[in-house]
């Protein structure tokens, strides 16, 4: 089953594999040389490339905390 499923997920020839679920994460790793991580850490690393500084959280429609 998890070579069909990274076979499935490569077949559009990303350059990483995004999960939201930590337990799949650990299992597509393991049969996966692509990169596997969280989606949020995907944003996360984007955003921190982005020359622009990140919006303040009332410009993204979040409430200020």
């Amino acid at each position: 089953m998890l070579a069909r499923k990274v076979e499935a997920l490569k077949s559009g020839a990303p350059r990483s594999i995004l999960t939201a679920n930590i337990g799949c994460l650990g299992h597509l790793q393991s049969g996966s040389d692509l990169p596997v991580e969280h989606w949020i850490e995907a944003v996360d690393r984007l955003w921190s490339d982005a020359s622009a500084p990140a919006p303040a959280p009332e410009e993204a429609g979040q409430p200020a905390r």
